[in-house]
């Protein structure tokens, strides 16, 4: 019996990303191992759930053996095993600078719009300003890498993946829910902080795409990260870091998102909603054009791959 082509092409994505798991796991979990035990050791992790409070532990336990590992997992499995071309992945070297800064300021603009709103009615007050150089830039760098590891497996890796094989819409909708369903254990998480990490990834899916790059993505996802907790004073999907300006919320959940932030707002679901809408206005073709994820270097490897895959 032949399998379907559109079976054959779920399973070698189903494939490829378990390859991807199984090789991040192995480096992930040593790196880690070995971080956080030598930490431990010296009697430096204590850090509570749902406080953060030193970002440059939790980066050497957490978040540097994650991206390690999951730069090696995406060359191995992108690269190498399966033979796509790097430049899919979106890490390119023109306008890095330029293309995180677009990221960067539209996370700001963003986050400006929502704090306004909620501070002109008194949903939301400034109490206080707390300056900490080391805290300050130690979440600047935390947000950096954790930002970087996140768009790496949710936009670099996943979306080439699906879109080589299927087609763009699928690529961002499995892509989103997944970035989306990692959240799921996140303190305070709701249905509609659910819904709007699920429109983030799919805005972060689609700056990718319309630049071709994954620096606007990293910069859309690291600033939203760090202004929103350590610069406007709002939790953190769920978890409270040092903030420059310290505020008081006061309004309803629904629009100061209670004790999710602002992630949990139906302002931010508005914000992320309009950001879609705009890049998509502005390149149709985001939607339907998946050109650019068909390889021209593996040619030999797709030939084997559509031959007819017989069961007895």
């Amino acid at each position: 019996m032949e399998i379907h082509p559109i079976v054959k092409d779920v399973l070698w994505t189903l494939l490829e990303l378990i390859v991807f798991v199984v090789i991040f796991g192995i480096i992930g979990g040593l790196l880690g191992y070995f971080s956080y035990g030598y930490l431990d050791s010296q009697g430096w992790m204590d850090v509570n759930n749902e406080q953060i409070k030193n970002p440059y532990l939790l980066l050497l336990s957490d978040y540097v053996p994650f991206i390690i590992a999951s730069m090696v997992a995406l060359v191995l499995t992108h690269s190498l095993i399966f033979k796509r071309e790097w430049s899919m992945t979106g890490f390119i070297k023109e306008r890095i600078a330029a293309d995180f800064g677009v990221g960067y300021g539209i996370a700001f603009g963003m986050l400006l719009i929502g704090f306004l709103i909620m501070m002109v009615p008194g949903w939301i007050n400034i109490t206080d300003i707390g300056w900490s150089g080391s805290l300050f830039f130690g979440f600047l760098l935390l947000f950096l890498i954790q930002s970087s590891f996140e768009e790496i497996v949710s936009r670099s890796f996943m979306i080439p993946m699906i879109a080589h094989r299927l087609n763009m819409p699928t690529a961002l909708l499995v892509s989103s829910s997944l970035f989306s369903i990692l959240h799921f254990s996140n303190p305070g998480i709701t249905y509609l902080a659910l819904l709007n990490i699920f429109l983030a990834g799919l805005f972060m899916g689609i700056l990718y795409l319309s630049f071709d790059s994954i620096w606007p993505a990293i910069g859309f996802h690291a600033g939203w990260n760090f202004l929103q907790g350590s610069f406007f004073g709002f939790v953190v999907s769920g978890l409270k870091v040092y903030s420059l300006i310290k505020t008081a919320e006061q309004g309803p959940d629904l629009l100061t998102g209670g004790s999710f932030g602002m992630e949990g707002s139906i302002l931010t679901t508005i914000l992320l909603a309009a950001g879609c809408y705009y890049y998509i206005r502005q390149r149709p073709s985001l939607l339907t054009d998946r050109s650019r994820f068909i390889s021209t270097q593996n040619e030999e490897l797709s030939d084997e791959l559509d031959d007819p895959i017989l069961l007895p």
